[in-house]
């Protein structure tokens, strides 16, 4: 499977569909997807502080952040 070409036609529908190009209509969908990217950089700031040998305490104190900070967004959205 590595070793198919890609398609011209689908290179375009790719860029059409990163999701920078997308709109989102429902203010719903804006809040979560503020929030998916605010997890997504959780766990690149996660990732980032093992790569430059930061201290584990410091590591783990992001982590709870982010943890404290998503079970409370998970309380508030269990009925949605």
């Amino acid at each position: 499977m590595s070793k198919l070409k890609p398609i011209p036609e689908f290179e375009s529908l790719n860029e059409l569909a990163h999701p920078a190009h997308l709109t989102l209509r429902s203010p719903k969908q804006r809040y979560l997807s503020r929030f998916n990217e605010l997890y997504r950089s959780y766990q690149r700031l996660e990732k980032y502080m093992q790569d430059s040998d930061r201290p584990q305490s410091e590591i783990d104190a992001a982590k709870a952040k982010a943890d404290e900070l998503f079970t409370h967004l998970r309380g508030i959205h269990k009925d949605d």
